[in-house]
């Protein structure tokens, strides 16, 4: 009886049934990109989120510089001068806008 999951599933062994867990740190299938957060499996058969500063936000502006901090979505601004081609732009103010 019961219904699979990501991080627990039903096990049969000779006529024994069961419940097996997959390892703590186990990536699931659901997860939502630009988060910095990951979703794996507690190794006891529930999901959970840890940081995971890979997994990088976009928020479209060329001026700033998206990164993830322990796990939380960061957007520092590009220095002035720097390269930017958007609103008909060509360079970064300092303040996150292209002018």
């Amino acid at each position: 009886p019961g219904v699979d999951t990501d991080c627990a599933f039903r096990t049969c062994l000779k006529l024994a049934c069961g419940i097996d867990y997959a390892p703590s740190g186990t990536p699931t299938s659901s997860q939502s990109g630009g988060d910095c957060q990951l979703n794996v499996c507690d190794g006891v058969g529930d999901p959970e989120n840890v940081p995971d500063d890979g997994d990088l936000p976009d928020d479209g502006n060329q001026c700033t510089v998206d990164s993830c901090v322990a796990g939380v979505p960061s957007f520092d601004f590009e220095p002035a001068g720097t390269p930017c081609a958007q609103n008909g732009g060509a360079s970064c103010d300092g303040i996150g806008n292209c002018i």
